[in-house]
This record gives structure tokens, sequence and C-alpha cells, in this order.
């Protein structure tokens, strides 16, 4: 993995994360995506199509949990 802009990455979900607590709104949903690995890249950082459907094979699970469907 690209180590230097992973750090980013990690960096700014936990500002999107803080962003979003601070807003106290209950329509806004986190979803971690810590752990969401082993998707293809295009240069160690951004998802190829089949990242992306990988990723969605992650997120998809955790958005019907955190809207409880």
């Amino acid at each position: 993995p690209n180590v230097p802009a992973q750090s980013l990455v990690n960096a700014a979900n936990v500002t999107l994360k803080s962003v979003m607590d601070a807003k106290a709104n209950p329509k806004l949903v986190w979803v971690d995506p810590t752990g969401w690995t082993g998707f293809e890249t295009l240069d160690s950082t951004h998802p190829t199509a089949n990242g992306y459907a990988t990723l969605a094979a992650y997120a998809e699970p955790a958005y019907r949990t955190a809207l409880g469907l």
C-alpha cells in the first residue's frame, strides 16, 4: 500500500468523523472504512472499477446496518 497516502486518508477520515459528530445530525451516518482492504487500485490509493466493486461489498452491508435495513 501507499503508506504516505494512506496516512492522509486516515487523517481525513478522523477529521470527517469529528465534523459529523460536531453536527450531531441524526441524518448523518458514519460508516467506518477501517479494514476495507484488498481492493485493486490504479496507484496504490485510487480504486479501479474492480476496486470499487470490492469496496461496494464492504459498504453495502455497513450502510444497511447503519440504516437499520
